[in-house]
């Protein structure tokens, strides 16, 4: 999807407003369904912590720029997931970023098993 630059850092840092954009448009039919809600922690009864995140840049992404962004996830673990992010500008590699997550019950924020619904809305066919 396009988006100006102020989104990328939300979207790489702050955990719920990048699973509610990473589906703009889904639908029924679409792999990934409907975006998820803006509270969707409390449906998971879980909260998805930022591990770590490392971003590389190539090239500079200036204010205004209309910033294609693709992820996936690259690596599921028992509590934890990997998200690779890749950002172009007119097709020009700017940057790389990857960033861990970790799931902890919302109570004693103790590692817990990644939610299905978690794992079906992000899961990259």
């Amino acid at each position: 999807f396009l988006c100006p630059i102020l989104l990328l850092v939300s979207s790489i840092i702050h955990m719920p407003f990048f699973i509610h954009k990473i589906g703009p448009g889904n639908g029924p039919g679409s792999p990934l369904g409907p975006p998820l809600a803006w509270d969707f922690e409390k449906e998971l009864e879980a909260e998805i912590m930022l591990k770590s995140a490392n971003i590389t840049w190539h090239k500079p992404v200036r204010f205004g720029d209309d910033l294609v962004i693709k992820s996936q996830v690259t690596r599921w673990g028992n509590s934890s997931f990997d998200i690779s992010t890749e950002g172009f500008v007119l097709n020009e590699h700017c940057f790389e970023a990857s960033i861990s997550y970790v799931c902890v019950d919302h109570i004693n924020y103790r590692p817990i098993e990644i939610p299905e619904l978690l794992k079906n809305h992000l899961y990259s066919k």
